[in-house]
């Protein structure tokens, strides 16, 4: 995988600093990802590098439970 390469060659640092939300569509173009974009490459992120949480700050008021989609 392409971003365990790059990691692999940046052994010893501890913070990685990236955007989220850009992708390529199924035609290879640089497209976005949409409202959550940000959100799920985080996850994608994660999975792919093993980590054992994953943290997604928002900037809403407060703390909620729910699904704000509903």
């Amino acid at each position: 995988m392409k971003l365990n390469h790059l990691l692999e060659q940046q052994k010893g640092n501890t913070l990685f600093i990236t955007q989220g939300y850009i992708c390529r569509n199924a035609r290879g173009e640089v497209d976005n990802l949409k409202r959550g974009g940000s959100d799920y490459s985080a996850s994608l992120i994660g999975a792919a590098i093993q980590a054992k949480e994953v943290q997604i700050w928002t900037d809403i008021d407060g703390m909620h439970n729910n699904d704000p989609a509903s």
